[in-house]
């Protein structure tokens, strides 16, 4: 394959993804917190084990759970000051890798 065409490709594979970007739709925490990304992260090898650690076992949980204790938790525990920072960067490299990037 030469080089045009290989670029060609990664045009094709990142105009794809953009266009699964599209509009508004929901993305699960599973899907944005990769292993990967929670084990470059934080100390945890898995969102599950994070969420077990802080005490959270449910949807129930998370939304009862004060900023306050999950952002001393996040800040104690992973590279970023807050929740919010986290699922900010989750969310970014969510979508580079969805473009190819």
């Amino acid at each position: 394959m030469d080089g045009f065409e290989e670029l060609s490709n990664q045009l094709n594979r990142m105009a794809k993804g953009a266009k699964e970007l599209e509009g508004t739709h929901e993305t699960s925490f599973a899907e944005l917190f990769t292993d990967s990304f929670v084990q470059a992260n934080s100390k945890f090898h898995s969102m599950d084990e994070f969420w077990q650690s802080v005490g959270i076992n449910s949807t129930e949980d998370f939304d009862n759970i004060p900023d306050e204790k999950l952002n001393a938790f996040v800040s104690s525990n992973t590279t970023f000051s807050t929740f919010q920072e986290m699922l900010d960067e989750a969310t970014n490299v969510y979508i580079s890798r969805k473009l190819g990037f």
